[in-house]
């Protein structure tokens, strides 16, 4: 899904029309925009379900700890190294962005 996502936002900056008026072109990439977004809701809605199922078919599972990441506690080298993994797609959609905003508003 995320690369999925990326190559989205590529294909959107890349055909972002200069002109206000072509908005034939606009109108194809806000629909493109939507029926991405629209799939990525459904698919994380499916991803969902199974579980919910299972739960209502089998009960809850006792056997199993609560989730306890929400709380606070030390951090470890991991959680930065998580930052920098990802720093390279943040700053591509930074760079993204800011051509998109240069394209629409020169």
């Amino acid at each position: 899904m995320i690369w999925t996502f990326i190559l989205i936002i590529i294909v959107m900056a890349r055909t972002t029309s200069s002109s206000w008026n072509n908005r034939e072109a606009d109108v194809v990439q806000h629909r493109l925009g939507m029926s991405c977004l629209a799939a990525f809701s459904w698919w994380g809605a499916l991803q969902g379900f199974g579980p919910a199922i299972v739960l209502m078919f089998n009960g809850d599972d006792p056997s199993t700890s609560a989730y306890v990441g929400n709380q606070p506690g030390p951090f470890s080298p991991a959680f930065f190294l998580f930052f920098i993994a990802w720093a390279p797609f943040f700053f591509l959609a930074a760079y993204l962005i800011r051509h998109f905003h240069k394209l629409r508003h020169p």
